[in-house]
């Protein structure tokens, strides 16, 4: 059962720091222009990769976005 809290607690701080990210990133890229939805699949990978995540999710946007 500490196991399991302890990956909760870690899947949680993920996803805060994912929402953290995405709220920065949204914040600054609406003086630009830029926007990346703020939803569960984005908060995750976000989360989880951090600032490699941000540009990933950015690269993707506009990549399905051009074709």
């Amino acid at each position: 059962m500490e196991l399991l809290g302890l990956v909760l607690k870690k899947i949680f701080f993920w996803l805060v720091i994912g929402f953290i990210l995405l709220g920065v990133f949204n914040l600054i890229g609406d003086k630009i222009g830029w926007h990346l939805p703020i939803n569960p699949v984005t908060v995750v990978i976000a989360g989880v990769l951090d600032l490699p995540g941000i540009i990933l999710l950015t690269a993707l946007k506009y990549l399905v976005a051009v074709f």
